[in-house]
């Protein structure tokens, strides 16, 4: 009986926070300060500044924005109100940004608020459809584009087109479901440690060619320690491909 109790009274407490939460934004106006900013009015003002700040950048992905921690309202003086917005530390996706509103009467600031909000972004981003081993290529059938929210403005590349997989491998584990970011694909591992490789150089216009010995494992474009097997020196050369690799200068 007790259980049962607590748990009513557990739901009607829950049920009224809410609607405690929502009276206690309208603020009322005093003799002394007559006029008033509502809390929704202020969120209006944060939410128009961030708008603002999205559009001049460019972004025309979906995104939402939600109040964190803001004042419940603010009484003011009589005179002519004004205010100006401002986003110090700048903004930030999936992660607490700060709006600070000067609020002026006839021109003089009279109060200054600060403003936690939370940008919420949303793109059509390529993610895993199972499990993904290290350097296993990447087939049609273990991606696809889903609708995720994005947590960082620069960081890092994710992709919105299946087109970029075509003969990429993946450099690390990945789990069912997992957003693909940049990082986490590469052409596959052509040159292995130990192989015989030629390595290539241009000696004054002329292309030279010598037999030498892989020290790395590399890619298609990286750059690796290869050993010339004549002068027995160690040297860095870009892999070309399985065979091949070239000094640059």
């Amino acid at each position: 009986m007790m259980r049962w109790l607590l748990a009513v009274v557990l739901a009607l407490f829950m049920l009224a926070e809410p609607l405690a939460a929502q009276a206690a934004i309208d603020i009322k106006p005093t003799e002394q300060l007559p006029q008033v900013m509502q809390k929704s009015q202020i969120a209006d003002i944060a939410i128009s500044r961030l708008e603002r700040a999205l559009r001049e950048a460019g972004e025309t992905r979906r995104h939402t924005i939600d109040v964190r921690t803001m004042v419940a309202g603010l009484r003011l003086p009589e005179g002519k109100i004004s205010y100006e917005a401002f986003i110090p530390g700048g903004y930030h996706y999936g992660m607490p940004t700060m709006v600070r509103i000067d609020v002026k009467i006839n021109g003089e600031l009279y109060k200054r608020l600060n403003c936690s909000m939370m940008i919420h972004l949303y793109d059509n981003v390529v993610v895993t459809t199972r499990q993904i081993k290290p350097e296993t290529l990447i087939t049609a059938d273990d991606i696809r584009l889903e609708e995720r929210e994005i947590f960082s403005r620069n960081s890092f590349r994710y992709y919105t087109s299946l087109d970029a997989f075509d003969g990429m491998v993946s450099t690390k584990a990945l789990n069912e479901g997992t957003i693909i970011y940049d990082y986490f694909i590469k052409p596959p591992i052509v040159v292995r440690f130990g192989m015989p490789v030629n390595i290539r150089s241009n000696i004054n216009g002329v292309q030279v060619v010598v037999d030498g010995i892989a020290r790395d494992n590399g890619r298609i474009g990286q750059i690796i320690k290869v050993k010339n097997q004549s002068s027995g020196r160690i040297v860095g050369a870009r892999v070309l491909d399985e065979n091949t690799v070239l000094i640059e200068k």
